[in-house]
């Protein structure tokens, strides 16, 4: 009984100390925009179909490389994680902001559109920051991708 007490009082222990650790120093990022992450290899014609398919809603605009059966490679994982998702905040926050009251509720992940070689793909925005709102149409390889708020597509890496 003693043994299980003592187990217990360290499972706990072990994770109040993992809570209280600094996301930032354990997890840190950096960011990229699709068009250099394809320049460096780090993305192939495949990948950014799949891409422009959950960012564009479908094959719209790609309607010719695509066909209308075209099906993206699967989201893996179909969900980022909870320290996934705040180690890619605060890299936003250290890496775009200089508003040292930015805080990580203040940082949105609008959306996920999968992990292609542990390269996270997404859009993300903040309320610090205000948008263009310009219309405009991005193409790589051949591959279109439409944007409606001057934001676009990042990609996002934990530093090695």
């Amino acid at each position: 009984m003693k043994k299980l007490f003592l187990g217990s009082i360290a499972t706990v222990l072990f994770a109040v100390l993992l809570c209280s650790c600094d996301y930032a120093s354990l997890y840190q990022g950096e960011f990229y925009i699709l068009q250099q992450a394809y320049d460096a290899g780090w993305l192939t014609q495949e990948d950014l179909k799949s891409i422009a398919y959950y960012h564009n809603g479908g094959i719209n605009g790609n309607e010719e490389i695509m066909g209308e059966d075209y099906q993206p490679q699967p989201k893996t994982p179909e969900v980022l994680d909870k320290f996934t998702e705040r180690s890619i905040k605060q890299s936003y926050i250290d890496n775009f902001l200089t508003d040292k009251n930015a805080k990580i509720s203040g940082i949105n992940i609008e959306d996920y559109y999968g992990s292609y070689d542990n390269y996270i793909t997404l859009m993300i925005s903040d309320i610090y920051s205000g948008t263009t709102g310009d219309i405009s149409w991005q193409t790589i390889d051949g591959v279109k991708f439409y944007y409606n708020s001057g934001n676009q597509v990042k990609i996002w890496r934990k530093k090695l």
